[in-house]
Order: C-alpha cells, then structure tokens, then sequence
C-alpha cells in the first residue's frame, strides 16, 4: 500500500510540474507579488498531494520568528520538500 500511495503522490508531483510551469507560465509576464502566488498555489498544491496521497502531514515550527522585512532565509536542505515548503510557507 505504500509503495501504491508513493507512487500515485510521484505521478502527483510530477504532472502538477507541466501543468504550472507551462500554463501558468503567462503569470512570469505580471508583476513578482502575481507570479510569486503561482508558484506558492504549485507548492500549497505539491502539499496537498503530500498530505492526501501519501498520508504526510508537513509540520512547520517556528513562524511567529519571520523577519517582516527583506531576509535570506537558509535551510538545511535535507531534500527536495524543503524547497517546497519553503515556496508554501514563506
């Protein structure tokens, strides 16, 4: 059963790619605020997959500690969810 819910979150991930990044991609000719929503709608859309497919639940600590203003913000880079995580939560 795992291996079925791996792979049906797989073709999630994978199909959800195309589906943004070529018709949406209008979004990249709008101002940064418009196409930076598209981009966080793929990555809120990756973890839905995440968490009704696959059965994972993303926990994020520590938000109230946002910087209001400009900042880098650096993870650990422990794989490929970081990078979505942090395109839905930031």
């Amino acid at each position: 059963m795992i291996a079925l819910r791996s792979l049906l979150f797989t073709l999630w991930l994978y199909l959800s790619m195309p589906v943004y990044a070529i018709g949406l991609s209008p979004a990249l000719l709008m101002p940064v605020p418009v196409a930076l929503k598209v981009v966080q709608a793929w990555a809120r859309a990756v973890l839905f997959g995440l968490k009704w497919i696959a059965g994972v639940e993303v926990e994020v600590r520590g938000l109230e500690h946002r910087p209001t203003g400009a900042a880098l913000v650096a993870s650990k880079h422990q794989g490929m969810l970081d990078v979505v995580a942090l395109l839905a939560f930031l």
